[in-house]
């Protein structure tokens, strides 16, 4: 399994987007929202900053699982989710990237919790959008430069 979450390169880029109050400590914070491809494109937050993987081998090993199905059962997307989350290694800044982390203010650190805090497979492994908060970097693997989001438009 593939654990590296860069190749070095990280581009800045800039995207429209909106913004959120923090219910903590109030702070705006702008986000743009990614809209994956159909086909299951596995994302994993970082457990302690709001940096995620979204990584073309990840993509890869989750339509291996599937094989000739349209459609991957849930049992299979278990499964490509935690062999990524035990073999990735960890953020730069110290975190994990994990299945059930979340992004978090940039202030306070609060996590923005996935589905309002419910943990329901059938809605995060089949989940199409990756939140994108300003300041934070999309990992993309060996592949492909990451991309770290210096600008939201709001």
């Amino acid at each position: 399994m593939n654990d590296v979450i860069s190749n070095e390169v990280v581009l800045e880029e800039s995207r429209p987007g909106w913004i959120l109050d923090c219910p903590s400590c109030s702070v705006r914070v702008k986000y743009t929202v990614l809209n994956l491809g159909p086909g299951p494109e596995p994302f994993l937050y970082c457990s302690a900053c709001s940096n995620f993987v979204l990584r073309n081998e990840d993509r890869r090993l989750a339509q291996r699982a599937v094989g000739e199905q349209n459609v991957p059962t849930l049992d299979q997307l278990r499964q490509v989710y935690s062999e990524i989350e035990r073999a990735i290694a960890p953020c730069p800044c110290g975190g994990s990237f994990l299945i059930w982390a979340n992004v978090t203010c940039p202030h306070c650190g609060i996590a923005f919790v996935y589905d309002q805090g419910r943990r329901r497979e059938e809605v995060r492994y089949f989940d199409s959008r990756v939140i994108w908060i300003e300041g934070a970097t999309a990992f993309r693997g060996r592949e492909m430069a990451s991309n770290r989001l210096v600008y939201v438009d709001a």
